[in-house]
């Protein structure tokens, strides 16, 4: 098989080249920091991308002289370190660099709109595989690999579940479905950069999602060709070499795929009612004190937020955001204080809570100020539950909250 390797590691080309397989490499720019691809995408049979050191500048080194928007220093030791919180996102400290960082391209070189093409006109499919290694880099946007834009958020998945789709890909390869478990980030929107009008057909479909219908990986269908956003799996290469060596069969799910793609209507993007790990409940006087540090401190651990601050704007209908919230939450964190308990919004959110309870645990209750015999005077049924108090920090809260929800 003829293969273009694009931002791929060494160790990945080496495997393939190994099996057979005639490859050529080259970069868009986020391995290496500049962008060179000199292989025309759409002469190739399949296009892969296995990222996992990518090129990224140091967000806190910025200004003259600095980093900016044009240039950046690209840092050769990096570590994930959030430090900041922008909408209740992670951003992390050392970023994947952005395409106006990076310098021109060689005249005569390719890019991802050229690898956007020879997926849509020529259908050549391409495999990205969404490693951990490069998701836990990105900022504020996606790389632009290939003229796709992806939107992420932090979570963490042990108990998976493949669609029919991927199931049709294993079986079609002889692959079991090895995943690097936790896998830490859900796609949350994806979309073309330059909308779907701008060449035909855009559409997904899931490919592994959790029992909470988050996604983790998903098939693009573009106009002729597919791109495949795959879940990491514990030896990337060997996927690879799997599909290579099984090419005609991977390519008949495909052809099947996009002749049952063809009556579907275009869309623009394909955002899903993103699931949350928990709703904070609390009172607006709380809010300052230990409601949004505690916000802060869950989405540093890696639990997905809803948090009023981060989800309401100007319009809203207050109730049925509220509502949304919480159904699409795993967790209620309730502070218990005496202005929660002075309340109506709050003490709806706990009756909501306690209806959308059934045989799974869904209250997680924090005392903000309140001994137990408050509890027991303001809300008796709650008193029988264990609960963590703020006096032990906040810190200790979020730890106590994390064990909760990570517990299988």
């Amino acid at each position: 098989m003829n293969v273009l390797c694009i931002d791929t590691e060494p160790e990945t080309i080496g495997t393939i080249e190994e099996a057979g397989h005639a490859v050529a490499h080259g970069d868009v720019g986020f391995r290496s920091g500049r962008p060179n691809l000199p292989y025309p995408p759409h002469e190739f049979d399949i296009v892969l991308c296995d990222l996992r050191r990518p090129a990224c500048f140091d967000v806190t080194y910025w200004g003259p002289g600095k980093n900016d928007n044009y240039h950046c220093r690209i840092e050769k030791e990096i570590t994930d370190v959030p430090i900041g919180f922008t909408g209740g996102r992670v951003r992390p400290k050392f970023e994947i660099i952005h395409p106006g960082q990076m310098p021109l391209p060689p005249v005569g070189t390719f890019g991802p709109a050229e690898v956007f093409a020879a997926i849509a006109i020529a259908g050549v499919p391409l495999i990205l595989f969404l490693n951990k290694e490069w998701l836990q880099h990105v900022g504020y946007s996606s790389p632009n690999f290939s003229d796709i834009w992806w939107r992420f958020e932090r979570t963490k998945a042990t108990k998976l579940q493949t669609s029919s789709l991927m199931d049709q890909v294993l079986a079609a390869v002889q692959h079991p479905s090895e995943f690097s478990i936790p896998l830490e980030f859900a796609i949350v929107e994806s979309a073309h950069r330059q909308g779907a009008a701008a060449r035909g057909r855009f559409n997904t479909r899931p490919l592994v999602t959790n029992a909470v219908s988050q996604i983790f990986g998903e098939v693009a269908f573009i106009e002729r060709g597919t791109l495949w956003a795959m879940p990491q799996f514990l030896d990337n290469a060997r996927f690879c070499v799997a599909v290579l060596d099984r090419f005609e069969a991977f390519l008949s799910v495909q052809s099947h795929l996009l002749s049952s793609n063809a009556t579907l209507e275009p869309i623009a993007s394909t955002p899903t009612r993103a699931m949350r790990d928990v709703f904070i409940s609390h009172a607006s006087e709380d809010k300052a004190e230990i409601a949004r540090p505690l916000a802060e401190a869950l989405i540093k651990r890696g639990l997905s937020v809803w948090f009023d601050e981060y989800e309401l704007t100007l319009g809203d209908r207050l109730r049925r955001k509220i509502e949304e919230g919480l159904k699409v939450s795993r967790y209620g964190v309730t502070i218990l204080s005496e202005n929660f308990f002075q309340k109506r919004w709050p003490q709806e959110e706990l009756d909501a809570l306690c209806a959308l309870e059934t045989e799974t645990k869904k209250i997680l209750p924090v005392w903000h100020r309140l001994s137990a015999a408050d509890i027991t005077r303001y809300a008796p049924l709650m008193a029988d539950r264990i609960a963590v108090s703020t006096d032990k920090g906040v810190d200790a809260v979020a730890d106590a909250i994390v064990r909760a929800v990570t517990r299988q």
